[in-house]
């Protein structure tokens, strides 16, 4: 197995873990939930350039900035995807439950009020949750595109794995 997918697949575990907390923001109080969200997302901060940072570790020989950068972004949106996809079914589930719902009424009563009051029911709910998700699932992957082949480029020249190409001179 390339390196690059071995670090996309475990990063994309590790992602998966450590998204399940944030979800307790709908089963427990509200102000508890968000600081353990918060801490799952300052995690994320380490999580993202992890990608490259193992692909580059478990690759023995030096390679060049380019395919360094390459498989780092190849990494990057394995394991972005890979969580992106569990998130998304979360979420559905969670709307679908009417736990999303609960906890909005719960979070912004007057506003979700207002709303039903307007003939907004929890179909409109569940179909806006899922497409605020998605959007913010885009950010999520292309975070994970962007920061692992940084931290596995840094990664590189920290451990002297970074070679590079020679011009020819014409």
């Amino acid at each position: 197995m390339k390196a690059w997918i071995k670090a996309g697949i475990i990063v994309g575990i590790l992602q998966i873990v450590f998204t399940l907390p944030a979800f307790t923001i709908f089963f427990l109080p509200i102000e508890i939930g968000v600081i353990i969200s918060y801490i799952a997302c300052f995690i994320f901060l380490f999580l993202y350039p992890l990608p490259g940072i193992l692909d580059v570790h478990w690759t023995a020989e030096p390679r060049p900035q380019n395919e360094i950068l390459k498989s780092g972004a190849l990494s990057g949106f394995l394991a972005s995807s890979i969580d992106g996809v569990i998130t998304f079914l979360l979420i559905l589930l969670v709307s679908v439950t009417g736990c999303m719902e609960s906890y909005l009424y719960e979070a912004i009563p007057a506003e979700m009020e207002a709303l039903s009051q307007a003939g907004f029911g929890p179909m409109f709910f569940i179909v806006l949750t899922l497409i605020q998700t998605c959007i913010a699932l885009i950010f999520h992957i292309l975070t994970g595109v962007i920061l692992s082949p940084v931290g596995g480029l840094i990664y590189a020249n920290i451990k002297n794995k970074r070679v590079e190409l020679k011009k020819e001179k014409q």
